[in-house]
């Protein structure tokens, strides 16, 4: 009951704002959509973003060493493989 007298109360002082707070309510959520917008549009259509990992420097002569997080990672997904196979062998065998 006191969420539906809060939100009445919210919804009457919505509707008697002020002209000018509305209008700039507005404002701020139009450059709020502007910024994303030109984020989004920047963010994906450069390569440096997307492919941060693969782009090798030309001066490199071997791996990163960033390269072995990938070895890192097949290791625990395997363990996890491993573990979820047992897991459900013994539930199935009860």
């Amino acid at each position: 009951m006191l969420h539906l007298i809060t939100a009445f109360l919210a919804a009457i002082h919505v509707f008697f704002r002020s002209r000018v707070d509305t209008s700039l309510d507005v404002l701020a959520l139009r450059q709020q959509v502007a910024v994303l917008k030109r984020k989004a549009a920047t963010t994906f259509s450069e390569p440096e973003v997307i492919h941060f990992f693969s782009v090798v420097p030309p001066t490199a002569t071997e791996p990163n060493r960033l390269t072995y997080i990938a070895f890192i990672g097949a290791i625990v997904l395997a363990v996890a493989l491993v573990a979820l196979g047992v897991g459900l062998l013994r539930t199935s065998a009860r």
